[in-house]
């Protein structure tokens, strides 16, 4: 019985070790293609050490940066700088010169809306900036939705539905987010008129609004990428890609870098898994055009950044 049985037990450790290495590598290493075209700018980006670093596509090469760490706002030469070690995230908001790496501080009163959003943003012509803040501190799974002039406090409560997740600009009069329900939800600040975007089973995280301002990057509690279509309001699942996050689009909207992170598993006798956690993994871009990704350097990951133009 024991040597019918042994080339059976033979084959499920290897299936096992084999499924172990590619989920724990998200699907790179043996499985990485090389690159076939040219990146050109640099990369500026916060890393897994809560520096600003910047990757220089030409030189194929990681650097720190005089600037201090912080979280870039998307899209935009600014930073949202962390202050203070608080329950409660707190920032101030400066502008930044990225190629002198030189930051010029706006002063905000500790008072501003701005000090007490979890996730925060600054709408496309630099003059409101939204933030997300719980509705009740004793509880994390209801939030509200605040908009402010950036230069006088006049908050407003535009709605009381999110989850706790990013909202996005997509205009200067309208957002994106997540509400409770994980519906991805379309809501314009002045008429507080919502509309649900997309035909979705999973819950979708907004990401990062394209240069042109057409299309938003989502990501998946399930682990797909996903291109939301502004204009005709299509999401689109991306192909060549299995998960991914904190998307940083390139200047001519074709590329977007992107961090993973690998799931550490243990396998058990009974040929399950066992989800331990998560580790950082590497950083890749991704091709529109070639629908697939590849990997840029390893054992890093990024946040919030800007890919600026040579």
């Amino acid at each position: 019985m024991m040597r019918k049985l042994f080339p059976f037990l033979i084959g499920l450790i290897i299936i096992s070790l084999v499924g172990v290495f590619i989920l724990k590598t998200g699907n790179c290493g043996m499985f990485t293609h090389k690159i076939p075209f040219e990146l050109k700018g640099i990369l500026y980006y916060q890393d897994s050490s809560g520096e600003i670093s910047k990757y220089n596509f030409s030189e194929a090469k990681v650097e720190k940066t005089l600037l201090p760490g912080g979280l870039f706002n998307r899209g935009f030469r600014f930073l949202f700088l962390t202050s203070g070690s608080t329950p409660y995230r707190t920032f101030r908001l400066t502008k930044c010169n990225l190629k002198d790496e030189i930051i010029e501080e706006w002063e905000l009163p500790t008072t501003h809306p701005i000090w007490w959003c979890r996730n925060s943003d600054l709408s496309p012509n630099q003059k409101l900036v939204a933030g997300v803040r719980e509705i009740d501190r004793s509880r994390f799974d209801k939030f509200k939705l605040l908009v402010s002039p950036l230069n006088r406090l006049d908050e407003k409560v535009i709605t009381e539905d999110l989850c706790n997740s990013a909202i996005v600009w997509i205009s200067n009069t309208d957002l994106l987010y997540t509400d409770i329900n994980n519906e991805l939800i379309q809501i314009n600040i002045s008429t507080r008129k919502k509309e649900k975007l997309g035909c979705q089973k999973e819950e979708i995280y907004v990401g990062t609004l394209s240069p042109n301002g057409r299309f938003v990057l989502c990501s998946s509690d399930r682990g797909g990428v996903y291109l939301l279509d502004i204009f005709n309001k299509n999401l689109t699942r991306l192909k060549g890609i299995s998960d991914g996050g904190n998307f940083i689009w390139s200047p001519n909207g074709k590329y977007f870098v992107f961090g993973k992170y690998r799931h550490l598993l243990i396998s058990l006798l009974d040929g399950s898994f066992f989800h331990k956690g998560f580790e950082i993994a590497d950083v890749y871009v991704y091709s529109l055009e070639h629908k697939r990704e590849y990997r840029l350097f390893k054992n890093n990951t990024i946040f919030d950044g800007f890919w600026l133009e040579e």
